[in-house]
C-alpha cells in the first residue's frame, strides 16, 4: 500500500491490510457483518462485527461497479408479480 493510503489507517489496532480486506469482503460478497467477523476468525483474527461495521462506515466507499446484497430496492419483488404498491395489475 502507498504511504498515503497507509496514513488513513494510522492509530488503528489492526494493520491496514486486515481492515482493507474486511471492508473488501463486505462490499464484494453479499455477506453480513457477522459473516465477515466469522471469516476473519477462521484466519485467527479476533475482531467483532461492530468493529467491522465501523470500518465499513469509515473506509468503505463502494467502488464504482461493485454491487452488494446490501442495497435496498423496492421493485425487486413487485415487478415480477405485476404489483404496483399493493394493487394488482391485470
Amino acid at each position: 500500500m502507498t504511504e498515503e493510503r497507509l496514513s488513513r489507517y494510522h492509530r488503528h489496532r489492526f494493520p491496514a491490510e486486515i481492515i482493507a480486506h474486511a471492508v473488501w469482503l463486505y462490499y464484494r460478497f453479499p455477506l453480513s457483518l457477522r459473516d465477515v467477523e466469522d471469516l476473519l476468525a477462521e484466519r485467527g483474527i479476533d475482531v467483532s462485527f461492530q468493529t467491522v461495521s465501523e470500518w465499513v462506515v469509515k473506509f468503505g466507499v463502494n467502488p464504482s461497479g461493485w454491487t452488494t446484497g446490501h442495497e435496498k430496492t423496492d421493485t425487486l419483488w413487485s415487478e415480477p408479480f405485476g404489483l404496483d404498491h399493493g394493487t394488482r395489475k391485470n
